[in-house]
């Protein structure tokens, strides 16, 4: 009785999490195609990833060299959508949106390993309605994709980590598909490393993981063929060098 009892509720805080997710992540996205809000001045970069998705629809547009520092994973998701028709700047705010459901998703998951459904759900619903996420939902702007991202890569390392190597396969792919999706999002890896120093017997816990870790470089290195390829094939610098190299210039 008590395993049905608690199947039931991991299944209503679930339905209630999905369907706030899909309430809020929505609404946002409702908000800045019919009314606008959030478009103008301080989102002027989501042109820039627009015109990085017309490259990659097929559509080369000159005097644009800014475009190849940006990654490339959101504007390749938003080029999908110009391929089947959808060729506005609202599919930039779809694409970057529908991460938002993910992101909750993600954050109430995490919490899941540590706390009961009840903090986990309200934990989740908190992080929804955070303004300064709410900012940058549906707008087109990178930030929340990234972000759901490196949860999802946070919470599949935790679970390798504790339940099964296994995860591995999908914790390291992910952290660099966010890096991809906006390039702090490398900061996930110095966040692992920090995860993994932080249990006792480290040396020990080398040589324990240290096969699933390798099968999980590979993976992710299979994960960053496509990327690369990308600036090969397009003869473009590797962004996020460049990026660094102009700051340290101005420093």
């Amino acid at each position: 009785m008590f395993n049905i009892t608690e199947k039931m509720t991991n299944r209503i805080s679930l339905i209630i999490v999905v369907l706030f997710a899909f309430i809020i992540t929505f609404t946002l996205i409702y908000q800045n195609i019919i009314h606008q809000i959030g478009i103008g001045y301080p989102y002027i970069d989501i042109y820039l990833y627009l015109i990085e998705a017309s490259r990659l629809f097929g559509i080369e547009t000159g005097g644009y060299k800014y475009i190849n520092f940006l990654p490339p994973f959101i504007p390749f998701l938003t080029s999908l959508l110009f391929r089947i028709g959808f060729v506005s700047e609202f599919s930039i705010f779809i694409t970057t949106g529908i991460f938002y459901i993910f992101g909750i998703l993600g954050m109430y998951y995490i919490l899941k390993l540590r706390f009961n459904n009840y903090y986990s759900t309200f934990g989740a619903i908190f992080y929804g309605l955070f303004k300064i996420n709410m900012k940058y939902v549906g707008n087109g702007l990178l930030d929340t994709a990234f972000i759901a991202l490196m949860l999802w890569a946070i919470y599949f390392f935790i679970l390798a980590m504790e339940k099964n190597q296994n995860y591995f396969y999908i914790a390291i792919p992910l952290a660099i598909i966010s890096f991809f999706t906006k390039y702090p999002g490398g900061l996930i890896f110095p966040l692992m490393l920090l995860y993994f120093m932080g249990k006792t017997r480290f040396f020990y816990n080398i040589k324990k993981y240290s096969k699933g870790l390798v099968k999980g470089a590979i993976s992710g290195v299979i994960t960053l063929i496509p990327f690369l390829a990308y600036f090969v094939i397009n003869k473009i610098p590797l962004g996020f060098i460049n990026q660094a190299q102009e700051i340290s210039s101005r420093a």
